[in-house]
């Protein structure tokens, strides 16, 4: 997920360039980000199968990663 704007001022770039985001979502009641995504393994900008699937959890608070799955 390139970019989160947590006030409205501030852009941070949460996930590293070779991460592709497919879908993001906000748990209002943990105050965590949820991205399912994958890495690009080979820089060739599709999803291939030696690419790696995985879930990462961030904290909106401090806006690092809590947790990889």
């Amino acid at each position: 997920m390139g970019e989160c704007d947590t006030l409205g001022k501030e852009m941070t770039q949460l996930t590293e360039d070779k991460f592709v985001v497919r879908t993001g979502t906000v748990n209002t009641q943990t105050g965590k980000l949820v991205v399912a995504g994958y890495y690009d393994t080979n820089n060739n900008n599709k999803y291939d199968k030696t690419d790696k699937d995985e879930i990462l959890i961030y904290d909106l608070k401090t806006l690092k990663l809590a947790s990889r799955i």
